[in-house]
């Protein structure tokens, strides 16, 4: 190479390096700019997070006692059961913020309705697929202790349960819940499959309303002490399977055969509200002997439509056979009255010598308005209703899932007289 070339590439290296020297510098002088930009946004992050960090959410600066009050008011309204988990139970309270989950923890009230209702797919996030009885253990085991932690937390307050015969297939669960008997207010229980529930026969001095529901033919059972039990509603479906209180009662609900009935009716001496579900078929014992309850001012009959049984729920002699001196609300499906209703509700009416203020027909009617009408002049409010499963809510005079009867004998629209 001459000597000339290799000065001339000697100076080209020269400015090449003095090239990339100039863009370091730029480059330096570019990262001290953005450096300089990152720090005032993170001053800027730091002076946003403070202010973010002294705001307080309006809900959190409640008082813990209004925060719990309105706990409460989230879930069902007592004596009715919440879901376990998910929505409206008390459990997602404590999923939301610390704060919550501590006030819920801390509240007692939350936690005393409890719905039990065992089945073979899940019960509190536990799921049973078939496996080994070595993890069924295990998770039956973590369900009592689920169980055991919900009694802890309700404290000493009074209980509302809600189980089904599944928990019998759980001994641990089921002496858990027994444990806690003392505490039972509330009691709903049906009972599909197995024996008798042991609970039953056991005081519940707290006990004052019981729901129970029987499938299947069972021994006789004499409840346990209940001092305080005001109100029942029994279900069953083959022969009566219980004795309770009976006169200490003041709201009973059965459904079956009205015939198992009218020996229970003579011992609620002190029944205010009254409901009768009665199926189709079984024998028929005549009128029998009067029933007279002084205090029942509301007495509502229903027909159970989902045994396919032919014949009727009643006979014309059932409700003549009562004596209600202070009833003001009656509902009856228009088939207890038969052709002679007119003569039967006035045969009632007249036995009782009670001021009926509220009729309520129900199902199907075989007469026109204007017959009731003519016949009971003397009641304010006759109304007329095709029922699905529900009764007339006494509560307030409205119906309860029905809808109003849109044609009497002849055709015509609905009416409230």
């Amino acid at each position: 190479m001459p000597f000339s070339d290799a000065i001339n590439a000697t100076e080209a290296a020269m400015l090449r390096r003095a090239a990339d020297r100039a863009r370091i510098a730029e480059i330096d002088a570019q990262i001290l700019e953005v450096e300089r930009s990152i720090l005032v946004l993170r001053i800027e992050k730091d002076l946003v997070q403070k202010r973010l960090d002294s705001y307080t959410y309006p809900v959190l600066t409640l008082p813990i006692e209004i925060t719990s009050k309105i706990f409460s008011q989230f879930l069902p309204l007592y004596p009715q059961c919440p879901p376990s988990t998910g929505l409206c139970s008390p459990t997602l309270l404590t999923h939301i913020c610390s704060e919550w989950r501590e006030i819920a923890l801390a509240t007692p009230a939350l936690w005393r309705a409890i719905y039990l209702h065992f089945t073979k797919s899940s019960f509190w996030g536990y799921a049973d697929n078939g496996d080994s009885e070595s993890d069924k253990s295990y998770r039956d085991e973590q369900k009592n202790n689920l169980l055991r932690l919900w009694m802890a937390i309700s404290g000493s307050y009074p209980l509302s349960i809600c189980i089904n015969s599944d928990i019998a297939d759980i001994p641990q669960c089921l002496e858990t819940l027994t444990l806690h008997r003392a505490r039972w207010e509330h009691l709903h229980a049906e009972w599909i499959s197995g024996d008798t529930p042991p609970f039953l026969y056991d005081p519940m001095p707290l006990l004052c309303q019981l729901e129970v529901l029987f499938s299947a033919d069972r021994d006789m059972v004499t409840l346990g002490s209940a001092p305080l039990l005001r109100s029942a509603s029994v279900t069953c479906y083959s022969v009566f399977p219980i004795i309770l209180p009976w006169t200490q009662l003041t709201s009973l609900k059965l459904r079956g055969y009205f015939w198992e009935f009218t020996p229970i009716l003579r011992h609620t001496v002190h029944l205010v509200h009254c409901e009768l579900t009665l199926f189709r078929g079984g024998p028929y014992y005549g009128p029998g002997l009067d029933i007279e309850i002084q205090s029942l001012q509301s007495f509502l009959l229903m027909v159970d439509d989902t045994e396919e049984e032919d014949g009727y729920a009643s006979n014309p002699e059932f409700l003549t056979t009562f004596i209600l001196p202070t009833l003001h609300t009656l509902q009856i499906p228009d088939e207890f009255l038969k052709a002679d209703f007119i003569d039967t509700l006035i045969s009632f009416i007249s036995k009782s010598r009670c001021a009926l203020q509220r009729l309520y027909i129900t199902g199907k009617r075989t007469a026109t308005r204007a017959a009731y009408r003519r016949a009971l002049p003397s009641i304010p409010e006759v109304s007329f209703y095709r029922l699905s499963t529900e009764s007339v809510d006494d509560s307030n005079g409205e119906e309860s899932e029905s809808e109003e009867d849109a044609s009497d004998a002849g055709g015509g629209d609905s009416e409230t007289e």
